[in-house]
Formats: structure tokens, sequence, C-alpha cells
């Protein structure tokens, strides 16, 4: 045997000896390890990222239509990705209503999306702050309205809920939704940012749930 090759073998020999099979699989499997961790965090970061700018878009809207609003991007956005609810209908809406509760009765009740406010001219909920009035107003409208149904779909009914009633009795108030959604997707980045984020939280669900 030649000494080039008496020393590759004592070479493979003495590794093999010194570091058994079990550490090289521990080894791959902490470089796994820290691989995934490197993508959660930077799955996080970017997740973050994203929400911000989400929230200053948001905020810069609300600002260019309704300077006296009280209402905020960071609670408009918690509340929408929490519910996966389309942000750009509830913006739609939140104009429409009372421009950000700046106006009319959602003004005076802080009921931002004029729910229980009916054309008696009797309000059923008062609200401290029109951020208060988020979260029922999307629980409202995506088990009572949407259930289960798209975006286009409730439209394409007249905005109608499950039991036939639809949410507001003007006339023009779905191409009115229609028009404001159009608008906010084409002059904001709001729309695409939405959907980034819903994406992001999609892949740090997944991978959650495969290290648990």
């Amino acid at each position: 045997m030649s000494i080039k090759k008496k020393f590759v073998f004592a070479s493979v020999l003495f590794f093999s000896l010194a570091f058994p099979k079990s550490s090289f699989v521990r080894a791959s499997e902490m470089k796994m390890e820290m691989d995934t961790a490197s993508v959660k965090v930077k799955l996080k970061n970017e997740y973050k990222d994203t929400k911000d700018k989400l929230i200053k878009e948001v905020d810069e809207y609300i600002a260019s239509t309704s300077k006296s609003s009280r209402m905020t991007g960071k609670a408009i956005v918690s509340k929408s990705i929490s519910e996966e609810f389309d942000i750009t209908l509830l913006l739609a809406q939140c104009h429409i209503e009372g421009h950000f509760a700046t106006m009319g009765r959602p003004k005076r009740t802080n009921s931002a999306f004029s729910v229980g406010c009916f054309d008696n001219g009797k309000s059923a909920f008062r609200y401290k702050h029109p951020d208060d009035s988020i979260e029922p107003y999307i629980k409202l409208v995506k088990y009572n309205y949407m259930n289960g149904r798209s975006v286009e779909q409730l439209l394409s009914s007249g905005f109608r809920n499950k039991n036939g009633a639809k949410y507001a009795s003007a006339q023009d108030y779905v191409p009115r939704i229609r028009k404001c959604m159009s608008n906010i997707k084409k002059s904001t980045e709001i729309h695409s940012l939405y959907q980034r984020l819903l994406t992001l939280k999609g892949k740090m669900n997944y991978q959650r749930a495969e290290n648990s």
C-alpha cells in the first residue's frame, strides 16, 4: 500500500472512530434546524415590514379623504388580517358610510360602518372610539352577509345577507362601493400589500405546523 493510500485510510479510520455516525447525523440535524430558524426570522421580518408599510398606506388613505378621522391604520390592518377580511371592501364601506366616522350618525355614534344605524333614525350601537366598531362590522359582514361567499358574489347579490336583507337601502350603494374599491386598488398599494401579508401569514402558519 502506497504512503498516500495509507494516509487516506488512516484519516478515514480516525474520523470514523472519533466521530461516530450519530454525530454526523446530529450535525446535519443542527444545520437543518439553523436553516429553518433562519427562514423563520426572514419571514417574521418581512411580515413586520409589510405590515408596517400597509398600516402607513391605510393611514395616508384615511388622511387623504377624512383628515379629522380618529380611525387608525393599525386597528384596521390588525383586525382585517386577524379575520382575513377584504381590507379594500372595509375601507370602501367605511369611506361611503361616514367618511371614516367624521360625518352623520357614524360620527355621533362612532359606529364607523353604520352598523345598527337604521333608516328610521334609531341607532342600536354606540362606541367610545370608532376603531371599536371595526371588529363587530367584520363579524357581521363575514358571517351574516358573505357567509362563505366571495366579495364579488356578495356585491353581485346587491349586498344582501343570508336572509335576503340589504346592508343599505340606497339604490346606488353597490356601484359606489365598487367604484371606491377600484380607486383604492388603482391609487394605493393597499390591496397588493394586504395580499402579500396574507401570503406571509400562511407561510408562517405552515412553518409552525411543520415544527409542532
